[in-house]
């Protein structure tokens, strides 16, 4: 009698997981569905195993349930299975470094109430990175940070208590760096113009917009996104985005991010490297991004341990290539992105004025 009604409401949540999603409504109680892909695939196949065990193989329902079982198992796959070695990259693999232009980057959410400065500061070091990008830090991070910002020559600080400061350190050549806030007056970020040590020159940005929480939709972090995106479309230098966008990969938000910035992301064909939650290893998503025109090929993406944060820090080198690349961009344009990003621009200014 148990697995029976197990059976039912596990049919019932696998098909319910998979379509709210599908909605456009900011909610906080609809974009949760929209990051445990990869649980919900698992759900999904034991929804199978225990609805053909347990109920009779006869009449119009349990067919129905099966199908729509088998295509809601099917969709949630292919969104998650783009982030492992089964498909093909996106982005490929740098076969020369030069390190006149090779681009480090090591970005981390620390966690504005985590107290570990120190693992923080001495991986830092060790990384030895062109591009650091920090968030969540607040006047006591920047503080703590004064050992080890003193060792590049530019630093952007902008500490914040409302969990969404940031700090910016490079080695690099700037020709600018600015500190923006793109729809809200609490959210900010970072955007730079910089060049390789070659001389090449590339825009940087990092960007940590606001998740959607109960009380609070997706509609300031989804703007934000779309800002960049239409930002970033058609610029003639080669763009690199990086930060916690507090969504994940196989979003509907974040892939029309990617086909309307026309960005490629170097987790596809490698694995989706899931940096949050620190803490619990069976409730982790992909929230901590890399994404960059078609103007680089991937070195290294790595996680790296934990720094005593709810997140893992990511490092990644690129190698800004001169010519043609051996990318696979995938992602076209749809005709309803950009009148959807229109929409989205417009429901998180009216949010932020609230």
């Amino acid at each position: 009698m148990v697995g029976n009604y197990l059976s039912i409401f596990l049919a019932f949540f696998s098909i319910v997981a998979t379509l709210v999603p599908f909605s456009r409504h900011g909610g906080w109680y609809v974009r949760g569905f929209d990051f445990p892909k990869p649980h919900v695939v698992v759900v999904c196949i034991t929804a199978i195993v225990l609805w053909v065990g347990q109920q009779p193989a006869a009449g119009a329902i349990y067919w129905s349930v099966i199908a729509a079982l088998v295509t809601a198992t099917a969709y949630n796959i292919f969104l998650v299975i783009q982030f492992t070695s089964i498909w093909r990259k996106q982005v490929a693999d740098a076969t020369v470094t030069d390190s006149a232009h090779s681009i480090k980057l090591l970005m981390s959410n620390v966690q504005m109430e985590n107290t570990d400065h120190a693992s923080v500061e001495a991986l830092i070091r060790e990384e030895d990175a062109d591009v650091v990008l920090l968030c969540e830090t607040d006047a006591k991070w920047v503080e703590a940070m004064r050992g080890v910002s003193t060792l590049y020559p530019h630093v952007i600080e902008q500490p914040q208590e409302n969990f969404y400061g940031m700090m910016f350190l490079t080695r690099l050549p700037v020709e600018d760096i600015n500190v923006r806030f793109l729809i809200d007056a609490e959210t900010p970020s970072i955007h730079a113009v910089l060049r390789t040590n070659g001389g090449r020159r590339f825009v940087f940005i990092g960007l940590h917009p606001a998740p959607p929480l109960p009380g609070r939709g997706s509609e300031l972090r989804d703007a934000e996104l779309m800002v960049v995106a239409k930002e970033t479309k058609d610029m003639s230098d080669p763009v690199i985005v990086a930060g916690d966008l507090n969504d994940v990969a196989w979003s509907h938000t974040t892939r029309k991010f990617k086909r309307i910035s026309r960005m490629l992301d170097p987790r596809v064909g490698r694995g989706y490297l899931a940096s949050f939650h620190a803490d619990y290893w069976f409730a982790r998503w992909p929230l901590d991004h890399l994404f960059h025109s078609n103007d680089f090929e991937l070195e290294h993406l790595s996680l790296r341990p934990s720094v005593g944060s709810d997140h893992f820090p990511v490092s990644s080198t690129l190698q800004l290539i001169h010519g043609e690349t051996r990318n696979d961009p995938q992602d076209i344009e749809k005709p309803s992105d950009m009148p959807e990003a229109d929409e989205a621009i417009r429901l998180g200014i009216a949010e932020a004025r609230l």
